[in-house]
């Protein structure tokens, strides 16, 4: 048996119950620091598969922006070169137009 002074008070203790509590002691606390390795393991896993997620997303997104960028920029070409068809046969009707009407003078 061992005396031991706890805050003062003296106890007697069996060196073997004294260390068996100290190992359990010492074990619960190497459990919780593995969990806690554990834990944070897990939740850097979870950030960098989110942040995988998000970066794809976004990936996703600007080629979806970028197709529709180049959409609206084909359609306004095709708009614009269907103008210029108009133009040109209405200088073509007009130049016509002033043919037939040198020829009546």
């Amino acid at each position: 048996m061992i005396e031991l002074d706890l805050e003062g008070q003296k106890c007697m203790v069996e060196p073997l119950t004294l260390a068996t509590e100290a190992n359990q002691s010492l074990n619960t606390i190497e459990n919780a620091v593995q969990e806690i390795r554990t834990n944070s393991k897990i939740a850097k896993t979870a950030v960098s598969l989110e942040f995988t997620e998000m970066r794809k997303t976004l990936e996703k997104r600007e080629h979806e922006l970028i197709s529709a960028i180049e959409a609206k920029e084909k359609e306004k070409v095709q708009e614009a070169e269907q103008k210029c068809r108009v133009l040109r046969k209405a200088l073509k009707d007009i130049s016509q137009v002033k043919e037939k009407s040198r020829k009546v003078e």
